[in-house]
Formats: C-alpha cells, sequence, structure tokens
C-alpha cells in the first residue's frame, strides 16, 4: 500500500526533526514538569547558599524561577552530559542579567570527580539537586556519594523524581520514542521501594520523602521530593 508508506516516511521524518530540535523538544516534555519541582527546593535553601545542579539540562526551568533565584541570590554550577542541552542552557543564561552572573553551566559527567571538585566553592556547596536525572543514572548510588563528596558536611541533597505505583505498558513504546527525540534516557521504571533502597545504600541521612503538593499523583506514578543531609 503506497499511501502507508508514505505515512511511515513522513512519521520517521518528523522523529529526525524533533531528533535535531532535542534541546526545544527536551523543553515541551521535560520543563512543564519540573519547573514547580525546582521552586520547591529553592524556596527550602538559606539566603546566599550556592547550589551544584545534575543534570540542569536546558536551564529553562531554572530561567522559569528566577524570581526565587534573585531574592535568595543563589550562586548555582550546573552539570548535564549532553553538550546540546549545555549550549542552549549557556545561551539562555547569558541572555538573561538576572542569572548571568549566578549561574554557570559546564558539560560534564556527575562521576567526574575532577569537574565536580574544579566548580565546588571553598568549604564545599550548600546543597546539591537532582531534578528528575537520579534514577536516569546508570548507577545512583554512586552519584548521590559523588554530589556528597563536593557538599559542606551537614549540607543538603535534593531529589526530586517521578516513581511509579504500578505497570504502566504504554510506557515500553513511549519512552525509547523519548530518548530518541530528547537525547534523554528516561531509565527504568523505578518504584517508591526501589528509590529508598537506594538512599538508604548512600549512606546519607534521609530527613524527607514524601509526595509534592499539586504534582503528578495518579494511580501509576507519583511524584515525590526527597531531602537527604551529608554526614558532619
Amino acid at each position: 500500500m503506497p499511501e502507508l508508506g508514505w505515512y511511515a516516511g513522513a512519521a520517521v521524518g518528523v522523529l529526525f526533526a524533533m531528533r535535531w530540535a532535542s534541546a526545544a523538544v527536551y523543553d515541551v516534555f521535560v520543563v512543564k514538569l519540573t519547573q514547580r519541582w525546582y521552586a520547591s527546593v529553592l524556596k527550602d535553601l538559606e539566603k546566599s547558599s550556592t547550589l551544584l545542579d545534575v543534570g540542569i539540562g536546558t536551564a529553562t526551568a531554572l530561567r522559569r524561577n528566577v524570581a526565587l533565584v534573585e531574592a535568595k541570590d543563589l550562586r548555582i554550577a550546573g552539570v548535564d552530559s549532553d553538550a546540546a542541552y549545555i549550549t542552549a542552557a549557556a545561551a539562555r543564561i547569558a541572555a538573561d542579567a538576572k542569572l548571568r552572573d549566578r549561574v554557570s553551566v559546564v558539560c560534564a559527567s556527575v562521576y567526574d570527580g575532577g569537574v565536580l571538585a574544579a566548580l565546588r566553592p571553598k568549604g564545599g556547596f550548600d546543597a546539591a539537586y537532582f531534578s528528575g536525572s537520579l534514577t536516569l543514572l546508570p548507577d545512583p548510588v554512586r552519584a548521590l556519594q559523588a554530589v556528597a563528596a563536593v557538599v559542606k558536611p551537614g549540607g543538603r541533597v535534593y531529589v526530586t523524581q517521578t516513581y511509579q505505583k504500578g505497570a504502566a505498558p504504554v510506557m515500553r513504546v513511549v519512552k525509547p520514542l523519548l530518548k530518541y527525540v530528547t537525547t534523554v534516557d528516561f531509565g527504568q521504571l523505578t518504584s517508591t521501594a526501589e528509590a529508598e533502597r537506594i538512599f538508604r545504600a548512600s549512606e546519607l541521612e534521609l530527613l524527607e520523602h514524601g509526595r509534592i503538593v499539586g504534582s503528578v499523583d495518579t494511580a501509576r506514578q507519583c511524584v515525590f521530593r526527597t531531602v537527604l543531609r551529608v554526614p558532619k
């Protein structure tokens, strides 16, 4: 059927176009979810705090919370392993006078201890933040330990993440497509029980682990905010 081949070709073309514009697609799919998560964390920080943002993406969610960043006089170092996102983030930050001197970004892995050490302010970061990125990483426990090494003793590590309450078969199809068009690997479906195992294994002190009010909370999924403390 010739028309079937035409539709298939069109679909492939759309996917290639979305892949080419991955940073923009990221903003559509991810930022709407994470903007509120960022606000919940930024509100929690003390004035003049320093923050390590792991998986900063295009920095759009952060930029949408610029009023909080400015009001609290925060200094933020963002890392992401995707060069396209960091390029987009750097451009957005440079274009925003309120963020330009407060936020820096670098393309790097959270497992690169040398890069994290170079970003570390004197005395260590006051806090670190994984916005939906922790369970996407190949070794979440090691990632938590890596950031704990550059956060000051007694400092906090924040995690906001979507967890699964039950099986969602459609995601087996959707998630690979999202990875292709956004370059983000949305990871394995992670349950709240598995997340708790990760936090225990990190050996950081668990201060908070509960739902974010007003965010996703359905029969199959929920969003939690977790706060961990680096041992003194």
